[in-house]
């Protein structure tokens, strides 16, 4: 599930010159990885799905538009809370 991956993100997050880096390789970087990178987002960020969607679209244009209508990411927000009044940014 995304929490997996989630929790193993924070593993490798790296600090450089004080700002926290977070690399997420794929082949094509268009779905799987896109998906846990905007739940990475809609989490850490306190973005939501379709903010999360336009930040992604505007740093890499070939990720899929459609990724915030994902089931898994809309479970991953109910879940977890993340549309609770005053969590958004």
């Amino acid at each position: 599930t995304i929490v997996y991956y989630l929790r193993d993100i924070t593993n490798y997050k790296v600090v450089n010159n004080g700002l926290l880096l977070l690399l997420v390789h794929c082949k094509g970087g268009k779905g799987r990885s896109a998906t846990v990178v905007l739940a990475y987002l809609m989490q850490f960020q306190a973005m939501t799905r379709q903010q999360a969607q336009r930040y992604m679209i505007n740093k890499r244009h070939q990720v899929s538009r459609y990724l915030w209508q994902r089931k898994v990411l809309i479970e991953f927000e109910k879940k977890y809370d993340l549309a609770r009044e005053g969590y958004r940014a």
